[in-house]
């Protein structure tokens, strides 16, 4: 039953998309939080150590908890969203991050949290204000959002601000695009070569068209790659290498109402 369980754990621990799956889940719940801002936790937080007076360091007594008290919550789900995009890309590219070692699931980075060396192994160069808020984010997750004190000095006195939200978005969208990216490139690969296995290919023009001979000719649908090239994907012919190594793969999918149309799923350059 043990192996069973871990078997399943190192399974899922490999899979890229669980893994920007829940740095979205983090991030959607940070959106749901819109008045927890650094100005507004300010104003506040001295209430929380108040050795007198009604609120008396504490408010738990009160009904309800100012929302910008929850900033440091906020900027904890936004730190491990950065955290999660980054172990991702490091899980899609080695191989050898996750292994299974006598029951136990082992990642490459041990007990490493959000950090710049942590980015930097997944392969990304930043600039300095995304090193200013990965060092920032990298404080929030390690104490300042889940406890009142950190074990040592803090090593910095960092502070967000307006101008670091932006390239936070910014970073967290370009780390997402890149997970998204080498995840395609996986699944081109998986794909094509089933492809390859179940049709015919013929050469258009510099396009490598695959054929099921025994599907119909529709629904059809005009595909216009960028690179200038053109073709067309049926039931028939599923899919097309483009002249620019592109992947087109067509699927024919039920509309309301009766009838069918052809989704289009687009696959970077197979890499050689």
């Amino acid at each position: 039953m043990l192996v069973s369980g871990i078997s399943r754990w190192f399974d899922v621990a490999r899979r890229p998309d669980l893994w920007l799956g829940t740095a979205e889940m983090l991030e959607r719940a940070a959106a749901l939080m819109p008045e927890a801002s650094l100005e507004g936790f300010a104003e506040h937080h001295d209430r929380l150590f108040d050795e007198s007076g009604p609120r008396a360091g504490s408010f738990i007594t009160h009904d309800v908890m100012p929302s910008m008290l929850l900033f440091p919550v906020r900027m904890t789900l936004l730190g491990q969203a950065l955290e999660n995009l980054a172990k991702g890309l490091i899980v899609s590219t080695q191989p050898g991050a996750v292994t299974n070692a006598g029951g136990r699931v082992v990642y490459a980075w041990g007990n490493k949290h959000l950090s710049i060396d942590l980015l930097e192994d997944a392969g990304l160069t930043l600039s300095d204000a995304e090193r200013e808020v990965v060092e920032t984010l990298a404080e929030f997750v390690v104490w300042a959002g889940r406890f009142p004190a950190p074990k040592f000095e803090p090593q910095a006195e960092r502070r967000w601000n307006s101008d670091l939200e932006p390239v936070y978005w910014y970073l967290s969208r370009r780390l997402r695009l890149d997970l998204k990216v080498r995840m395609r490139a996986e699944q081109r690969i998986e794909i094509e070569d089933t492809l390859r296995s179940e049709c015919a290919t013929s050469d258009q023009e510099g396009v490598v068209v695959f054929e099921r001979a025994d599907a119909p000719t529709n629904p059809s649908l005009q595909v216009a790659c960028d690179c200038g090239s053109a073709f067309r994907l049926s039931p028939r012919y599923p899919a097309a290498v483009c002249f620019c190594g592109k992947l087109y793969h067509g699927r024919p999918m039920h509309v309301a109402g009766g009838g069918m149309r052809m989704d289009i799923d687009i696959y970077p350059v197979r890499a050689s």
